[in-house]
């Protein structure tokens, strides 16, 4: 079985300093430094592995393909970290957002099964991972020699750490050759139903709002979201002891059993967000009331093993790259053509096993990479019916995670000239007072119905 590798491209949503949404393109030339292999005008690979580029008008951060073993998911998610740490103090009027987050996961031409396959296979468990309640929803590209979940950008570290875990379990206990013969055991039977997704597309709507929501499978029988989301965990669960860590383990398994909530749990919070018109389409705008979703400044991170081998392709063979992406490195051989502004003669480097491997060749102080072999390994299959059966509830705790006091005290604190971005009947009963009078205010500029600092206006009034 080839190695397999992950990696995170993370696309964020940059504001000045009056809040107003700026193209990410206009500051690039701030953001690049002299050690940066600057690859084009908007898009660099830095000495940390990272790579930068301007999509659109948003700022993507890449990680290196971290290599599926012991200890992975902590040294990807300390790549992201160190990549967003880089945004956030490169520039420090700004404030970014996130806006998505794409997961690239390998399959090679030895692994047998359809990207449809392992879509549907995945969908749900990524629908509460990667997606907050009110996502529009996820996707799967199909690449060459890799498959990429499109998701919802999530800011806590710690799911980020157990997401990565469990798709970098998934994606060996995907691979038909490590389950067993008879395939009506297989988790892929008891998949979610057709009408949920877009399988030319590879494109789910959002079906679930909380995880004790019900949903049919392929099957037509209805199951629990969390009892599903344990079942696969259960499943996985020979893969994840292989490759996690105590730490990692204990951190997945406190997601999974709801002892920590998901973005997806908080959906007063992202409801509350939505409905006062501080989101729109993938676009989080920044406020005063919802500060956790601009992104801060973490602390220092130690560079993983991947980042420093392709960092050390940029400190050593900066001016002889001529790309690096995903699964190949090109280098210029000879003389450097000023006139065509490229080398004439190229070397390509594929693969990503390869490209590590001329890395470790390049820095003989560093230790190689630790390939890993789990072919002896297969999923552990849950018994379907049994968990039908055991009509668990799931205990959930939506809270608004604000206390009702601060939105009180930020509606007080509300300027005139601010009043008209809120408009009436955008929040929910959960906050208001409901022994409060409250009377409509009628804007004469918009003729909105909006609120003023001295008045909390219940929901429902039109």
């Amino acid at each position: 079985m080839a190695d397999k590798y992950i990696g995170i491209e993370n696309e964020l949503t940059s504001f000045n300093e009056e809040n107003e949404k700026i193209d990410f393109g206009d500051y690039f030339y701030r953001f690049v430094n002299d050690s940066d292999y600057k690859k084009s005008r908007s898009s660099i690979r830095t000495t940390t592995g990272n790579g930068f580029y301007v999509d659109g008008n948003e700022i993507e951060i890449l990680t290196p393909p971290i290599l599926i073993n012991k200890g992975f998911a902590t040294r990807l998610t300390e790549s992201l970290m160190i990549g967003r740490n880089r945004v956030v103090k490169s520039i420090p009027e700004l404030k970014h957002t996130g806006y998505s987050m794409h997961w690239n996961l390998t399959q090679s031409s030895f692994d047998n099964i359809t990207s449809t396959g392992f879509y549907k296979g995945v969908v749900v468990p990524f629908h509460l991972f990667g997606l907050t309640p009110i996502s529009i929803g996820s996707g799967m590209r199909v690449k060459p020699n890799r498959f990429e979940l499109l998701g919802d950008s999530i800011n806590n570290e710690e799911q980020i750490n157990a997401l990565g875990l469990m798709l970098g379990a998934y994606n060996y206990a995907s691979d038909k050759k490590n389950n067993y013969s008879n395939s009506q055991d297989s988790i892929f039977v008891k998949s979610i139903a057709q009408e949920y997704l877009n399988f030319e597309q590879l494109k789910a709507r959002i079906f679930l709002s909380k995880r004790s929501d019900n949903f049919k499978t392929s099957t037509q029988e209805s199951i629990q979201a969390q009892q599903y989301l344990e079942m696969f965990y259960k499943w996985i669960e020979p893969f994840v002891s292989a490759l996690g860590t105590k730490k990692e383990v204990q951190n997945l398994e406190d997601f999974i059993e709801a002892r920590k909530p998901l973005e997806f749990d908080k959906f007063k919070y992202y409801d509350c967000l939505n409905e006062m018109g501080f989101k729109e389409n993938v676009i989080y705008w920044t406020n005063e009331l919802f500060k956790n979703t601009v992104l801060s400044e973490t602390r220092e991170r130690k560079v993983p093993l991947e980042g420093r081998l392709l960092g050390g392709i940029v400190k050593q063979m900066k001016d002889k790259i001529n790309s690096i992406n995903w699964d190949a490195l090109e280098l210029g051989v000879g003389e450097f053509c000023t006139g065509c502004d490229r080398y004439h003669q190229i070397i390509t480097i594929r693969q990503i096993d390869g490209v590590y491997r001329f890395a470790e060749d390049l820095n003989k102080k560093m230790p190689g990479l630790k390939r890993v072999y789990l072919d002896v390994i297969k999923p552990a299959l849950p018994n379907f019916q049994e968990f039908l059966s055991q009509n668990r509830t799931f205990s959930e705790d939506n809270s608004l995670d604000l206390p009702e006091e601060e939105i009180r005290n930020f509606f007080r604190g509300i300027d005139n000239d601010y009043e008209c971005q809120i408009q009436l009947g955008r929040f929910g009963s959960y906050y208001n007072n409901e022994n409060r009078k409250a009377e409509d205010i009628v804007c004469k500029e918009c003729d909105k119905i909006c609120y003023n600092k001295k008045k909390i206006t219940k929901k429902g009034k039109n």
